[in-house]
């Protein structure tokens, strides 16, 4: 096998992490000062860990610096305010909503959390937007310079005030690239990975019309890195259910010209031309050998035609089975209200524990269930598949169900499909 180049061994060991930066704008008309958002973090004690703030120590250039959090949890972290005339120019504003892309522009004032993420990275990301919704309240956007993403006030405040971290994927972005007077295929690349300590990770030579099934294959990939760190080199992993891949650096699959719409390092700017794993598929259930030609990853289009079974990462699953329960009692007043209404359904997704499990091992199969009525903590509801693992339950089966086996929901409705990322969006739509 060839040498890893260089600037990519740092990551493949966890020794690297790149810094993270999120800016959040201020309204129109606002004129902030240091003094007024380092009392709001000071005295607000409602944020986790926000009286272990230590070390405050103001400057003349706008910013100050401060630990957050404490042990294992710590993170340096730098709060700067910015003023500047056109912010809308320096921040991508073509996906967001017109009303708060008209509100980015009119805005003048932000401020920026700085820090490492240390090997919590999706904790570490919960913390800094909590301290932006504590320093700009009313903030009407956030942009994330390591994924190139902005989101909305809104999205800010319901995530910095929820207990539960958002998703995994929120760490990264998915960028497509596609030459449509090409026959290359589509290149699908991420940003935001190397702040969690793994490379970044692209798909090339992807069939256009499929490239939403890849990119999903590519953000479970990526959540992997995030939880596991980066694999060996050419070492294969499992993003799902016979979907098997392994990576090697752009920079040989440039060599044996394989990079399709990127075959040429002069087509990677500044910001492609760091530590990239190029994706190949597995289809053997082996990685890499020295001398193979790789199996391009639009190979494992028939498995994606198939809809394939994706893992989710145990912080996934942990996070999400959290934010269900969480989120249960507006998901039961909902259901509550709705529940003799045409058009609306009702899921729940339960885990229980598989037969013969030894006693000091906890592993559950999780099953989706449609719900019918909910009392309190019960929900009565019937079983929509068939358990592989379960002896005692079968499909068909209607019963009584304790909220505490909940790992997800969902709610389809006229409006919509709701889970409990977007249920706030649901709410507002139904009042």
């Amino acid at each position: 096998m060839q040498t890893l180049p260089y600037h990519y061994i740092p990551y493949t060991r966890g020794d690297e992490v790149d810094a993270t930066e999120i800016l959040a704008l201020f309204p129109a008309g606002a004129e902030p000062d240091l003094e007024t958002v380092v009392a709001r973090l000071r005295e607000d004690r409602d944020a986790d860990d926000l009286s272990e703030i230590r070390n405050g120590r103001e400057d003349d250039e706008g910013s100050f610096n401060f630990t957050h959090g404490h042990g294992e949890r710590a993170i340096d972290v730098e709060i700067a305010l910015h003023f500047d005339e056109e912010f809308a120019i320096q921040i991508p504003l073509s996906d967001m909503p017109e009303e708060v892309a008209a509100r980015a522009r009119e805005s003048r004032w932000g401020i920026s959390v700085n820090a490492y993420l240390g090997p919590r990275a999706l904790s570490g990301y919960h913390s800094l937007l909590k301290l932006l919704d504590l320093a700009v309240p009313d903030a009407v956007l956030t942009h994330d310079t390591a994924s190139l993403s902005s989101m909305s006030g809104p999205w800010l405040r319901e995530v910095a005030r929820s207990p539960v971290p958002p998703p995994p994927s929120t760490l990264i972005s998915i960028h497509g690239v596609h030459d449509s007077g090409s026959t290359a295929g589509a290149w699908l690349h991420t940003h935001g990975l190397r702040r969690c300590g793994s490379i970044d990770l692209e798909m090339i030579d992807v069939p256009p019309d499929r490239a939403e099934a890849y990119a999903h294959m590519l953000e479970i990939a990526a959540t992997y890195c995030i939880e596991r760190g980066t694999p060996p080199v050419g070492k294969y992993f499992e993003v799902g259910k016979d979907l098997g891949v392994y990576w090697l650096p752009w920079e040989w699959a440039s060599d044996q010209q394989l990079a399709g719409c990127v075959d040429d390092v002069a087509d990677r700017d500044q910001a492609h031309d760091g530590p990239y794993g190029t994706l190949f598929a597995a289809p053997d259930g082996l990685g890499y050998s020295t001398g193979q030609t790789p199996t391009g990853i639009d190979t494992l289009q028939p498995q994606l035609d198939d809809e394939p079974v994706f893992f989710l990462s145990e912080m996934e699953t942990r996070r999400m089975s959290l934010l269900a329960k969480t989120t249960f009692p507006r998901f039961r007043s909902i259901q509550q209200r709705f529940q003799t209404h045409e058009g609306w359904k009702f899921l729940v997704k339960l885990g229980y524990q598989i037969d013969d499990c030894p006693d000091d091992v906890d592993e559950n199969e999780h099953l989706w269930f449609d719900v019918h009525e909910i009392h309190g903590a019960i929900m009565v509801a019937t079983l929509l598949n068939e358990p592989y693992r379960i002896a005692r339950l079968h499909q068909g089966d209607r019963g009584h169900h304790a909220a505490d086996q909940l790992s997800d929901w969902t709610i389809e409705c006229p409006h919509g499909l709701f889970n409990a990322s977007n249920l706030r969006h649901l709410e507002e739509l139904a009042d």
